[in-house]
């Protein structure tokens, strides 16, 4: 009987020293002091298409599921991109090397797709994620990588009225899809503009990014994305099944040639008709739509913090455009700011390691061998 109890006492050690290590990270992670919302606001108006070339649109695929995904699209004005787990994979544009991969090996499905990465981080948060802890591995990612997108299904809508530090946001990674997510990130003052996707795989829409290359270089790459030269690409799955006509698909899809800002007024020309041209500003309150034409005009009103643009076709095909922003100064910034809180973050790791200290010392108190007294 002794032994037994020695031995499930050294079990216990073990089970206690084993979450202790993964409990680790939550001891190093500091506390976080989140600003209010705070929309966008100026007299200037930031165009992300001011610099664009209709004839230069590149089709973007970001994957980590099965390759084959890519059989669903052309080959030749593509780049496909493919962003394992914990593990980057070098991808080829025109020679010049793209690593990526995909961040976050916890139980709540935090995810952050990492493009022009150096190294895999190694820290995550395995049981559980605060608004603060999430920040934190955005924060500790963000000296690696040129672009930090985080994942559809990891963030709340609170998560993203806080959170900042990143580029991108995914409206879609072929399984899930949430422009409200998006909505709610710049209606905070988040500048974060789109990623549309098959991370997940083709499940219920084939998703892409259309990114505008004048010179297909990894640098032109980076910068058309941070900067916002690019529109998402949502295509039901029954429009990309037969196989013959998706290696003439972006044949088939109107182009965008234009979208100016002359003053106040947007303007929007595609070379073709379509069903449905929509003008949305922040929170997702539509303020304007046009049917069956190839352009329309938009007057930003004083009190439109951001706008962008939905384009519906007749096939069910919709693109979504980056949003024009309100900014003030050299250019447009994300507006939200998060900070550690030094004071805080020390007292909760004093208790952290007393609470520690206090499990190691009652559960190796009568380890076998030691002496009785």
């Amino acid at each position: 009987m002794k032994q037994l109890y020695g031995t499930l006492k050294i079990v216990a050690v073990a089970i206690v020293i084993s979450v202790g290590m993964l409990l680790l990270f939550y001891f190093f992670a500091p506390l976080y002091q989140f600003s209010t919302p705070q929309p966008f606001s100026g007299n200037k108006l930031y165009n992300p298409y001011k610099n664009m070339q209709s004839d230069a649109w590149c089709l973007l695929d970001v994957s980590n599921a099965d390759k084959a995904v890519d059989d669903f699209l052309p080959k030749d004005k593509s780049c496909f991109i493919f962003a394992d787990n914990q593990k980057i994979t070098p991808s080829e544009l025109s020679g010049v090397s793209l690593p990526a991969y995909t961040h976050g090996f916890n139980l709540a499905g935090v995810k952050q797709v990492c493009i022009g990465s150096d190294e895999v981080l190694w820290i995550d948060l395995i049981f559980f994620q605060t608004t603060g802890l999430k920040q934190w591995v955005i924060d500790r990612l963000r000296p690696h990588n040129k672009l930090i997108a985080l994942g559809t299904d990891g963030y709340s809508f609170d998560d993203l009225r806080k959170i900042t530090h990143y580029d991108l946001l995914e409206i879609s990674n072929g399984k899930d899809f949430s422009l409200a997510k998006w909505d709610t990130a710049l209606s905070a003052g988040q500048k974060a503009f789109l990623l549309a996707d098959n991370r997940a795989g083709v499940k219920k829409n084939l998703s892409f990014t259309m990114v505008n290359l004048p010179s297909k270089t990894g640098k032109s790459f980076i910068h058309s994305l941070k900067k916002g030269i690019s529109y998402g690409v949502k295509l039901p799955v029954k429009n990309s099944v037969n196989g013959e006509a998706n290696d003439n698909i972006l044949n088939h899809l109107p182009v965008i040639q234009k979208v100016e800002l002359l003053h106040d007024t947007l303007l929007v020309k595609l070379n073709s008709d379509v069903k449905m041209i929509r003008f949305v500003k922040q929170r997702g309150v539509e303020v304007k739509n046009a049917k069956a034409t190839d352009s329309v005009l938009y007057v930003v009103k004083p009190n439109d913090q951001y706008v962008r643009i939905e384009v519906s076709l007749n096939d069910g095909t919709v693109y979504y455009l980056n949003p024009v922003i309100r900014y003030n100064g050299n250019r447009p910034e994300s507006r939200l700011i998060a900070k550690v809180d030094v004071s805080t973050t020390g007292w909760m790791r004093l208790l952290y390691f007393s609470m520690v200290a206090f499990l190691f010392w009652y559960f190796t108190r009568k380890l076998p061998g030691k002496k009785e007294k």
